[in-house]
């Protein structure tokens, strides 16, 4: 437990380590539901100036990058007593590829349109997307699946291994559960 999440994320990578010299575990690793894992981002940054100088609404931009992204529906497909949205969006590969997300034509006043990349910078970086708190904290966590041996005498010798090779910072804390 602790608040700095870049922290948290160094301090449960070393407790993995840790954690995978004690005997008697098959599987240790980050928790898939609430481990700390940063992710690949793409940041869009609007270029106020230019938007204004094209006639482009924030609004239109906003919408219009949303659209290509998530999707937009334009209506539904009926099928017997079934409903089935249709929804319009980039493929997954142009929607992970820059370039394409550059390219994508942003309507202008004067019915024209522009490419985003000329109204834009696109920055990609690693964030934190997922915060797990338990009582108001924010918290990192590590899954333990234990093999042919029994929980009392590995937890035992896990705290102590944990408790000389990890140095836990002030206001941080461990805390073991199952």
């Amino acid at each position: 437990y602790g608040n700095d999440l870049d922290e948290l994320i160094v301090l449960q990578e070393e407790a993995e380590k840790i954690l995978k010299t004690v005997p008697g575990a098959d599987e240790i690793e980050l928790d898939p539901i609430s481990a700390l894992r940063k992710s690949k981002v793409l940041d869009i940054k609007p270029d106020y100036d230019k938007i204004i100088r094209y006639g482009i609404s924030l609004e239109n931009f906003n919408s219009t990058f949303a659209a290509s992204m998530s999707g937009i529906m334009v209506g539904n497909l009926y099928e017997r007593d079934l409903k089935f949205p249709v929804v319009i969006r980039l493929s997954e590969e142009f929607r992970n590829s820059e370039s394409a997300i550059k390219s994508i034509p942003i309507g202008t006043q004067d019915l024209g349109s522009i490419p985003l990349g000329d109204v834009a910078t696109l920055q990609e970086s690693e964030k934190v997307m997922t915060i797990a708190r338990n009582n108001g904290r924010r918290y990192a966590a590590i899954s333990i699946n234990l093999g042919d041996r029994e929980i009392d005498s590995f937890v035992a010798e896990a705290k102590e291994k944990i408790s000389k090779s990890l140095t836990i910072p002030v206001g941080y804390s461990v805390f073991w559960g199952g």
